[in-house]
């Protein structure tokens, strides 16, 4: 799990960022996509702190791994676990 320093990075690179990115790559998932998988997964300070990201974020994709699983959520929340892409800008 991150520490706190961590969250303040990330916080100080979005903010650089103008909270707008082409994409986010994160192991877990924002806690409200999280409920869609499954009710048995649970919600924690990590997945809370990403859906914050998510409420104020402007991305394209989201791309995560976690659950085990290969599914387009929402259309913009990939969770991706035996598959590889190329992300090009």
């Amino acid at each position: 799990m991150p520490d706190d320093s961590e969250y303040e990075t990330a916080i100080r690179s979005l903010k650089k960022a103008g909270w707008k990115v082409d994409c986010i790559l994160t192991h877990c998932a924002p806690d409200s996509i999280v409920s869609q998988l499954s009710r048995y997964y649970g919600q924690d300070r990590l997945t809370g702190f990403l859906e914050m990201v998510k409420n104020k974020c402007t991305f394209d994709y989201w791309f995560f791994g976690h659950y085990h699983d290969n599914q387009v959520i929402d259309e913009r929340f990939i969770l991706q676990w035996e598959q590889m892409v190329q992300l090009t800008v």
